[in-house]
Order: C-alpha cells, then structure tokens, then sequence
C-alpha cells in the first residue's frame, strides 16, 4: 500500500475531518484523542510530539486544554501537512517518517502516535527505536493500533482490513519493554463513544499502550 499517496488523496477528496484521515466515523475519531487526553499527564510535560498528525484536529484539542503545550507535528503527507498550516495552529510541523524522525536524540517528553503503526509498511523495530531515540529519559509514549486478538475478530464478527497491520497488544508490549519502555497503561478502546471509552484489552479491535522510558 503506497500510504504516503493514499492520505493525500484523502486530505485533498474527502470533505468531513474523519474521512480526511481514513476514519469511519467521528467517534472512530475521537474517542482515541479523548483517551490520550484523560490517560496521559499533559500536565506534568513541556513538549510533545506527535508523529502522524494528519489534519491536526488531536492538536486542537491538544490546545484547548493545554494552551502552552510546545506542540510539534510530522506526517508523511504533504497535503494532510497543507491542511494543517491551513488551520494556523501554534505548533511545529515537518514533514517526517516514523522510521526517521528529523529531530534530535531526547527532544521529546512525550511523544504520541494514534492510528500510524496500522498504515505503515517498514519495520516496527526501527519505528519503535526512532521513538525511543527522540524521547527524553522517563518520557511518555502513547500509541494507539489494531488488535489481531480482538474477541469480535476472532470469532469472525469484525473483518480485519487487509491493507493494514495488525497487532497483539502483549507482544508489541514485550517489544517496546525489550527495547527500555515501562508499560503503565493498556487497553482497548471503544470507538463507538467518545467519553468513557476505555475496555478490557480484546474487548474492542483498537487498543493503546502507554509507556515510559527507563
């Protein structure tokens, strides 16, 4: 799947914020922005990176509830980049791969990635190393992907989508430990609401890790 050109196709077709960014639904949206917001302690950091920021609506929110958050932003799409500077937000963009950040060694407190890992086709080793490279010591990771063991998968209720990558939360879990992360936080969550949308991991097919480094 050639990625780079399918979100742009997305930012310059599709009308509505969800769709511009390959989503289904506003909640499908949503609900992973607002389990960041109530999970990770943007309080406690001065600087964030967020790698695949598509149209930007996580850093709005970001901004609505931490106005002077350092806010910085990559993706790989030029005119997923081209709708953010279109919304004049406060915040650093460059364009950028997850397997090559262009920042510095430990430049971030906090670094998030919602929905990336899923719709990208190199190594999750060296995505998981460039995150680790770019965080400071003790700095939070929060990721959100695909889980392969969600129960409606498994007993063949949800389809997955062949185009994209899916995980088991307690491997990719291991790895991110193998590599120096601490696991503080895990589960699934409902993409059908916004509020309250945090499950038992398998009980939903998308799921978050939050981390730390050691």
């Amino acid at each position: 799947m050639k990625w780079e050109a399918y979100f742009n196709n997305l930012a310059k077709n599709e009308s509505e914020e969800f769709k511009k960014v390959g989503w289904g639904t506003k909640e499908s949206l949503l609900s992973k922005f607002q389990v960041a917001l109530d999970v990770v302690p943007f309080s406690t950091v001065s600087n964030v990176l967020d790698i695949g920021c598509g149209n930007a609506v996580f850093e709005e929110l970001l901004l609505e509830n931490y106005p002077s958050l350092d806010i910085s932003v990559m993706d790989v799409s030029e005119e997923q980049l081209k709708l953010v500077k279109q919304k004049n937000l406060q915040i650093n963009l460059k364009k950028g791969s997850i397997t090559s950040i262009p920042y510095p060694d430990e430049s971030f407190e906090c670094v998030t990635c919602i929905g990336l890992l899923q719709n990208f086709d190199g190594s999750v080793d060296e995505a998981i190393d460039e995150i680790f490279r770019v965080l400071k010591k003790q700095g939070i990771l929060y990721l959100v992907t695909m889980d392969s063991e969600c129960k409606d998968i498994k007993n063949g209720k949800i389809a997955k989508n062949p185009s994209q990558k899916y995980f088991i939360p307690e491997e990719l879990e291991k790895k991110l430990e193998r590599r120096g992360f601490r696991i503080m936080k895990s589960g699934a969550i409902s993409t059908k609401k916004i509020k309250n949308a945090i499950l038992p991991l398998h009980h939903w097919h998308t799921f978050f890790i939050m981390c730390d480094k050691k």
